[in-house]
């Protein structure tokens, strides 16, 4: 069960690296449960879709290009999953590592939104 979980999870985060690299703030927006909060280093918490949406446009201003998941660790059981991993982000030519904790849960239509993404950079 786990296996298929991680299967799932590692494909959406495919995916979800691809909205970034296009830089379709809609899509990304997409991967983020309605109730969702990011949480990134010291930075003020961005809660729900629209927060969001407004945190990675001004990622993109500032020369987001990319970014490349890890996934170390996961355990799920029923609607929810937790991950945790390694990132790798290109803002312009700056290449930065960090650490990441997200929690999923599996919406209406059987797809894996994040819920809580905790991101540390390293």
């Amino acid at each position: 069960m786990v296996e298929n979980i991680r299967a799932e999870i590692e494909e959406s985060n495919r995916q979800f690296s691809r909205a970034l690299l296009d830089q379709d703030v809609q899509s990304v927006g997409d991967f983020y449960d309605r109730e969702a909060v990011l949480l990134l280093g010291s930075l003020p918490a961005a809660r729900g879709r629209t927060e969001i949406l407004q945190f990675f446009q001004r990622a993109f201003s500032l020369g987001l290009t990319g970014i490349q998941f890890e996934t170390r660790h996961l355990t799920g059981h029923g609607d929810l999953a937790i991950e945790e991993g390694n990132y790798r982000q290109s803002i312009g030519a700056d290449v930065q590592d960090g650490r990441y904790v997200v929690v999923h849960r599996r919406d209406e239509n059987g797809r894996w939104q994040t819920l809580y993404d905790v991101v540390q950079p390293g």
